[in-house]
């Protein structure tokens, strides 16, 4: 993951029985006042400190989420050429550094070979990007590299941006069967309960964070693979979705597993897996690794999505049913809903469509007070409305 440098305005989010106030610089410090109130009694107010090193605060084993934001930041393409061969990488760059050429082991290889910089690479910047979250930077990411393997099939090129598939299954075979009824054992002694599914052997969370739940649809699960060598996600068609690619690469790098770790595969067609191998027969280890991931998935629950995967393209003026401007700490945006249930949010008059609709409405829920209920979460389309509607029901009392 990128080092915490160039960010501005941070995202808490708050668990549940809390109400988040207000999020204030401290003067010109690197640090942060968030007050907050309990559920319990709303009109006693509380408040804590954070700066840029914190991704979380612990309030009596409750877990505020908290994101910041990169004050600039920029989506990269770079191309070169060995012999009659044409490569090309997309990445993403917080530093906005015109010397970075990626972190691929690819072009550190070619760098070594034929020089680090210009002429062999040439650069191209995709996206200039501003007051951004890693969420949303990495779904921008993934959509650029989406649309860069869907034009390199068709001029011929080769994406470099494959990771983990050079990575080979290998070390002692694991005994399953016992070993998964280890893990499983473990794991409860911790709070979490797995099972384990009769025909493939997968390692599965009885009760996963939504939407990776029975009661927000299926196609999207966090387990092991088959040989419990590996752990991570898979997702069904659709809803392998940039936002949820995205989130998924943030959680596994989050639990310390470099990019080049992380393993494709899989289709579009059917189900897409990103998993991480975690070289490990110790049963505590692996339950332990696992309690991590669902811990990291509880924190970002709110942002996944369960659903078609919707591009964001323009949609008619005509269809609209409900709009409404909102002011919060990273930007004014308008947020409107059309006809079929889609969501578009603009920020500041741009004409693009914000790509991760639900890191925005998470703020706005957050920043206002809505207290948006949690089912809602599942799906953007269901999440919007939600938001669309205690907005415009706050307007009219005004």
């Amino acid at each position: 993951m990128p080092a915490f440098n160039n960010i501005s305005t941070p995202l808490v989010d708050p668990p549940r029985g809390f109400k988040l106030i207000s999020v204030k610089q401290i003067g010109n410090t690197k640090n942060w006042k968030v007050t907050y109130s309990k559920s319990e009694d709303l009109s006693v107010e509380h408040s804590f400190q954070i700066n840029k090193k914190l991704k979380d605060y612990d309030i009596d084993g409750h877990r505020w989420a908290i994101e910041w934001s990169y004050e600039t930041a920029q989506i990269y393409k770079t191309e070169f050429s060995v012999g009659d061969k044409n490569y090309i990488y997309v990445g993403l760059d917080t530093k906005c550094d015109p010397n970075y050429f990626g972190s691929s082991l690819v072009i550190h290889h070619y760098g070594e070979v034929y020089g680090k910089g210009s002429p062999f690479f040439t650069k191209h910047i995709l996206e200039d990007l501003e007051n951004q979250t890693m969420t949303q930077l990495c779904a921008k990411e993934q959509e650029q590299i989406r649309i860069s393997k869907e034009e390199a099939q068709k001029n011929g090129f080769y994406s470099i941006n494959y990771t983990g598939a050079n990575r080979r299954d290998v070390g002692p075979a694991i005994d399953v069967m016992k070993v998964g009824k280890e893990v499983i054992s473990a794991a409860k002694d911790i709070g979490l309960l797995l099972y384990m599914t009769k025909k493939t052997h997968r390692i599965k969370p009885i009760t996963p964070p939504p939407p990776f739940d029975k009661a927000s649809g299926n196609g999207m699960h966090i387990e092991t693979s088959p040989g419990l060598r590996k752990i991570g996600f898979s997702f069904l068609k659709h809803r392998g979705s940039d936002n949820n690619i995205g989130l998924a690469k943030i959680i596994l790098n989050e639990l310390e597993f470099d990019e080049d770790s992380i393993y494709e595969s899989g289709s579009t067609s059917d189900y897409q897996y990103y998993m991480v191998f975690h070289k490990s027969q110790d049963p505590k280890h692996i339950a332990d690794l696992y309690k991590r991931l669902i811990d990291k998935v509880w924190e970002r629950s709110k942002l996944f999505s369960n659903e078609p995967m919707d591009h964001n393209g323009p949609l008619p003026e005509e269809d609209i049913v409900q709009q409404c401007d909102v002011q919060i700490s990273s930007g004014n945006f308008l947020i409107i809903r059309y006809k079929g249930g889609n969501i578009r949010i603009y920020k500041d008059g741009s004409k693009d469509a914000e790509n991760n609709s639900k890191e925005v409405l998470r703020a706005v829920d957050n920043e206002y007070g809505l207290e948006i209920e949690d089912k809602a979460w599942a799906q953007t389309q269901k999440a919007g409305r939600s938001v669309l509607n205690k907005l415009n029901e706050r307007n009219q009392g005004e």
